[in-house]
Parts: C-alpha cells; structure tokens; sequence
C-alpha cells in the first residue's frame, strides 16, 4: 500500500484505489467509490454487510473492535475501518508518512486522514466469502493494531 501512494503521488494521479487481492471484492463496483471521491469526498470505504452475512464471526468480532476504537479516536463512526476496499484523493496523501506493516495500515490511514481535515465516507458493496484463508494472525495483528493505536499515533482529540 505504501508504495502504491508513492507511485501515485509521484505520477500524479488523482484518485487511487485499494482492493484486496483475496478475491473477496467486486472490481466491477470501483466507479460508485471513484464517483463519491468527485463528489467531494477525500476517502471512500467499501464497507462490508457484517450482519447475516458469511463473514466469519472472529472477522466480525475483531473489526467491530477496531472500528469502535478508530471512530472513537477520529471522532466520526465508521463501520468498517479493516476494509481493503477504499478510494481515496491522491491529494490528501501528500506529506502523509505511515508506519504500520501490516493490517493495520487501514486504521492508521483513517486516523492519519482524518487529523488532516479529510472527508471520510463508507459505501455498502458486496462482499465475497468463498473458502479463501485469511492471512490475518489473530495474535499478531490484534498487537499490532493496539500498538500502533496506542503508541504510534498520539492521541490528539482527546
């Protein structure tokens, strides 16, 4: 994802989109994200259907966590701040340094973003569950976030 931004940025794109690569996505729903981003909005989040849907309950869980810290801290509620699925103005991304390694990228962009006045907002799409392996590390990751939620990023809204 950070080299995407370089790369971006660098050949002066305007609009830059991330879809994860686990097939769980529909690329055909690219243009309702790019459309809301001509809106006026700085970042699109595709947010995924959680409820009777065929996310696995630990996915469910982990990221109601995570989206209830975030909005806390960026003082706006999102539903779906581990979503892979976003459209985001490529201006907004300037001068912008993230250090996360790994998922929690999507948090720390959020958090990042929103400190720079950016105009945040989810869509529903569709979301794909089929028998893909998650490569998230319940432990791993889970530390990961909480560190940089509580380390990396000062918080300043409180």
């Amino acid at each position: 994802m950070k080299a995407g931004i370089e790369y971006a940025i660098s050949n002066k794109f305007d609009v830059l989109v991330f879809i994860d690569a686990d097939g769980q996505h529909d690329a055909s729903e690219i243009p309702k994200l790019i459309s809301e981003i001509k809106k006026g909005y700085d970042i699109i989040i595709g947010r995924r259907k959680k409820r009777h849907s065929s996310m696995p309950l630990i996915r469910r869980v982990s990221n109601f966590i995570a989206s209830s810290l975030v909005s806390l801290v960026i003082r706006q509620d999102i539903r779906d701040v581990q979503s892979g699925y976003r459209a985001i103005s490529v201006s907004k991304l300037k001068g912008l340094k993230f250090v996360s390694q790994r998922y929690d990228i999507e948090a720390e962009m959020l958090i990042k973003l929103a400190r720079n006045k950016a105009k945040i907002k989810e869509v529903i799409v569709k979301t794909i569950y089929a028998d893909e392996t998650s490569t998230v590390h319940l432990i791993k990751d889970t530390y990961q976030f909480f560190r940089m939620l509580f380390k990396g990023i000062k918080w300043e809204y409180f």
